[in-house]
């Protein structure tokens, strides 16, 4: 499940939007990898566990505006993935 809001642009000549995306799914379906590889551009097949949750971000250019996508990755397992999502979100 992916969950994301967005703020108002702000005031200068260039608009700028904030997207804030939460990822949650069960553990190892690669929620973790999918953030990466759109923030950074990479895939690991030997990657860890994600404990608790990781922020990454990454700006867009599209026409006359800057979108800043902020992903929220959320642990996979229930016990620790549902209760941070809902104190995040």
């Amino acid at each position: 499940m992916v969950v994301f809001a967005a703020t108002t642009p702000s005031k200068s000549t260039m608009q700028s939007y904030a997207l804030n995306f939460i990822m949650t799914g069960d553990a190892a379906v690669g929620e973790s990898q999918l953030a990466r590889r759109f923030t950074k551009k990479e895939f690991r097949t030997d990657a860890s566990a994600t404990v608790g949750m990781e922020f990454s971000t990454r700006d867009m250019a599209f026409e006359r505006c800057v979108i800043k996508a902020q992903i929220w990755d959320t642990a996979g397992q229930e016990r620790l993935g549902a209760p941070m999502t809902k104190a995040y979100y």
